[in-house]
């Protein structure tokens, strides 16, 4: 609406345009309602919440973990002559001092392969002969490494890989060949470096290695040994499923393991709050922007095609001029 305002005129001017305009103003009317875009944060916050997964607890992501073998062993050979009859060897010598005469003679050796050259260890090639054990029917071998995780977590620790297998037949050798696998009974948390089990996984390397040292000979027993271990949160298997028993009368005895490192291990932790926030401000947004679309098209629709009934309000007060 436009208010034009003229200098009175003489008539004999009249029919003559005028010249100039003194005032004008232009009343832009407005419409009351609620902000469509509060309403679209509410309804949007709301739809997230109630839907789930708003707050997001575990997260994985996938990984190759580093690991080197520690060269620390412990192998059992149950021979056909019955209980009581195993040969015992490992890496410790005060272990190997109190097998006395059940300690086997072994020759070990390893290998670690990178097959992609990506500065990670993909492979690990362990052989141990055992030399004048006699007939074989049984084997249990431990082995420890050193591992290591990055990215989201960080975690180093000591952990272990269990083979066993045994035959009613006597044999030669045993090979198995399997994934080095994570496992863990809750998530990891992330934000800071992780060395709960930065220790030895057999319990008796921590009193020393000093031949004659038999305080804690009953930690020796490989059902005390795993149970300790598989108590722990974050541990690792062998992920063998196809070992290969070689049968055969031999006095000696060639045990081979081939251990993979998978290249996508998956890794379950729990995300920092700042993660926490950032997965829920991108439900929340996406979700807001699809019904503030919805309300500010409807508003127009509304008003500008006039489907309910308005009230106009104007914000101009009457002025009076004088000249």
């Amino acid at each position: 609406m436009v208010g034009l305002f003229f200098l009175k005129m003489s008539p004999r001017f009249a029919g003559i345009p005028p010249l100039f305009s003194l005032f004008s103003d232009i009343a832009d009317p407005s419409h009351s309602h609620t902000n469509p875009a509060v309403a679209s944060l509410i309804i949007a916050f709301s739809i997230a919440l109630t839907s789930g997964g708003l707050w997001v607890k575990t997260h994985t992501y996938v990984t190759q973990p580093s690991v080197r073998f520690k060269y620390d062993m412990l192998l059992v050979f149950e021979t056909t002559n019955g209980p009581g009859t195993e040969r015992v060897w490992s890496t410790f010598d005060s272990v190997n001092y109190l097998m006395g005469n059940k300690l086997a003679p072994v020759d070990i050796s390893a290998s670690e392969q990178d097959v992609n050259s990506d500065g990670k260890v993909d492979l690990i090639d362990i052989k141990a002969v055992v030399r004048g054990v006699g007939d074989v029917n049984g084997v249990k071998a431990l082995m420890a490494f050193d591992y290591s995780l990055g990215g989201r977590v960080d975690l180093v620790m000591n952990s272990m890989a269990y083979a066993a297998h045994s035959s009613p037949l006597a044999g030669s050798g045993l090979y198995v060949d399997g994934y080095l696998r994570l496992d863990q009974r809750d998530a990891i948390p992330a934000g800071f470096t992780r060395h709960d089990y930065n220790y030895s996984v057999f319990p008796f390397a921590e009193h020393g290695e000093a031949k004659g040292d038999t305080r804690h000979a009953s930690t020796l027993r490989l059902p005390v040994v795993l149970n300790q271990y598989n108590f722990r949160n974050e541990s690792t298997y062998l992920d063998a499923k196809t070992p290969v028993w070689e049968s055969g009368n031999s006095p000696d005895f060639t045990f081979q393991a081939r251990v993979r490192i998978p290249t996508s291990q998956q890794v379950l932790y729990r995300p920092t709050t700042l993660e926490i926030w950032k997965f829920a401000w991108v439900q929340i947004l996406a979700i807001y922007i699809i019904f503030w679309w919805i309300f500010t098209k409807f508003e127009y629709v509304v008003f500008h095609h006039h489907i309910v009934d308005t009230r106009v309000v104007s914000d101009l007060q009457a002025k009076s001029h004088r000249f």
